[in-house]
């Protein structure tokens, strides 16, 4: 469908987002926010989502788990970890000298402490909800936050290597 952003190939939709991505920072205000939900099973669509925000001068300034569909959903009654739960992503324009260096160890004890302080919150996340909120913090700690002294290039892999690690996994 013309204009559809949506898209099977992880490529083409990050692409198409990143156009969406980027008409919004050229229009937005300086100090206005871009809001937005997602959510997804899979590390492609997330890293497409964080290429998109990266490539259009965004960054993520806060992420805020909410209710998705009703707990009766026929998608969610069939899924195998099902998520219940949207990220609202809030962005704002990305400015020069806002972007601070840190280790692969600092971003994910900053994702740790995160995520720890939501586990206190007495709400119920799934297994499927919780890796949502591990790669949307993730995402939001990525875009304002330059990784170094590490090995891995691209967001996947600095994704996965968050995912494996013993600190954030016992939280998922």
């Amino acid at each position: 469908m013309p204009g559809e952003v949506q898209d099977d190939d992880p490529i083409r939709f990050e692409a198409k987002l990143c156009d969406v991505f980027k008409e919004c920072n050229r229009v937005l205000k300086n100090k206005a926010s871009l809001i937005f939900t997602y959510h997804h099973s899979r590390v492609d669509g997330w890293v497409s989502v964080y290429n998109a925000i990266r490539d259009s001068g965004l960054r993520i300034i806060q992420v805020i788990p909410i209710k998705a569909d009703m707990s009766i959903s026929v998608s969610i009654q069939a899924a195998r970890t099902p998520i219940n739960y949207n990220l609202v992503f809030i962005c704002k324009k990305h400015s020069a000298g806002e972007v601070e260096a840190c280790s692969i160890d600092e971003a994910t004890e900053g994702i740790r402490r995160t995520l720890e302080k939501m586990s206190k919150k007495e709400l119920s996340f799934s297994k499927g909800d919780r890796t949502v909120l591990l790669y949307g913090h993730a995402l939001k700690y990525l875009s304002s936050k330059r990784i170094i002294n590490t090995s891995t290039d691209g967001i996947e892999e600095v994704i996965n290597s968050l995912l494996s690690n013993g600190q954030l996994s016992e939280l998922i």
